[in-house]
């Protein structure tokens, strides 16, 4: 949606094409012309009558250029393309396909010949794609996600303090945030795990997990096996997360996998130090031990003692203002946005 909205209009019309529609879509987007293909499965006549339809709309509007956003649009966008006679179609790697199924990684493999070159949102990822799926580097480029900073320019001073009493937590407590979609790719087991050892030393801690899935009840099950039930604040889906984030001490990434977080970058941006396992291209945003610590995935007790080290040491605003500076010299907004719009000329 940043990319959508801040691409040179001078140079470059967006559309956007999604396989399925939701309320948010059809009511509040108004970025650019949007197509919905009505794709909900490829084993059915209606989604592949949906990929005709969308390689309809391809044609019908000169569209020049196709890029395709996670695996089903992938399928779904490639296609079309092919069918449409577009002969520009830019692949992403935004995850290292943890998800893949066998049958999936022979399609994405026989789609690969289609594919004119692919962005990976980290180097690692890069790595991971040349290593697994056998593409050349040449045919992959690095663009880091970027971040729009400005989303803090109108937070009241105050926020700290609003948030916290809406919360019931006081202002004088260590705040821990994590913030990711309720799965087990996630592992909010290692977090809530870590969470009961830093309640040991420091008992005034609150955990604020921000985000819906189907883990959820489990992990509300294991606070309470932890007895950690009046200190871990389930949020829920939120839309106010930079508010979240001003209101935290230290920002949490637990997952197994993960191609580059958004989340570690959107704690960089808000000033917070980052605990994080070592997965995808965490190592590109955190500086271990400059503006906070990487730990092996699933180790609760080292993730657990380094947070506590935060917050029993005076080098948790140091590392917080590390973390800002990082994100505004890594992941601009600009930069993602310059570096996707050359590609876009350079292959045409």
């Amino acid at each position: 949606l940043m990319l959508i909205k801040h691409l040179d209009r001078a140079k470059i019309q967006p559309y956007l094409c999604v396989l399925r529609k939701s309320d948010w879509l059809v009511n509040e987007f108004d970025l650019c012309p949007l197509f919905v293909a009505d794709i909900n499965s490829f084993k059915s006549v209606k989604g592949l009558l949906g990929i005709h339809s969308l390689s309809r709309f391809l044609k019908g509007q000169g569209i020049t250029i196709v890029q395709t956003h996670f695996r089903d649009a992938s399928i779904a966008g490639t296609l079309a393309a092919k069918f449409a006679g577009i002969q520009t179609v830019l692949g992403t790697r935004r995850n290292q396909g943890y998800w893949l199924t066998p049958t999936e990684k022979v399609i994405q493999n026989y789609l690969d010949k289609w594919i004119t070159c692919y962005i990976a949102n980290s180097h690692n990822t890069k790595l991971w794609q040349m290593e697994t799926e056998g593409v050349a580097e040449d045919r992959i480029h690095v663009i880091h996600n970027g971040f729009d900073f400005s989303v803090f320019d109108s937070i009241p001073a105050d926020v700290r303090q609003t948030i916290r009493a809406a919360m019931g937590i006081p202002i004088d407590a260590f705040v821990v945030t994590i913030v990711a979609n309720l799965r087990s790719v996630k592992d909010h087991v290692t977090f809530l795990k870590a969470a009961r050892l830093v309640a040991d030393n420091c008992p005034e801690t609150r955990f604020l997990i921000v985000g819906e899935g189907p883990e959820r009840s489990g992990l509300e099950d294991l606070c309470k096996d932890l007895g950690l039930q009046s200190q871990v604040i389930f949020l829920g889906k939120r839309t106010d997360i930079p508010q979240i984030l001003c209101a935290s001490d230290v920002g949490v990434l637990s997952s197994k996998s993960e191609s580059f977080s958004n989340a570690v970058v959107e704690y960089m941006a808000a000033g917070l130090p980052v605990v994080a396992t070592d997965v995808g291209g965490v190592r590109e945003a955190v500086d271990d031990g400059i503006n906070g610590f990487i730990v092996p995935v699933g180790n609760s007790a080292l993730m657990g003692k380094h947070i506590t080290e935060l917050l029993n040491t005076n080098s948790m605003d140091r590392m917080g203002q590390e973390s800002r500076q990082r994100c505004i010299e890594r992941f601009a907004l600009k930069s993602m946005v310059e570096k996707t719009g050359y590609l876009y000329e350079r292959f045409l």
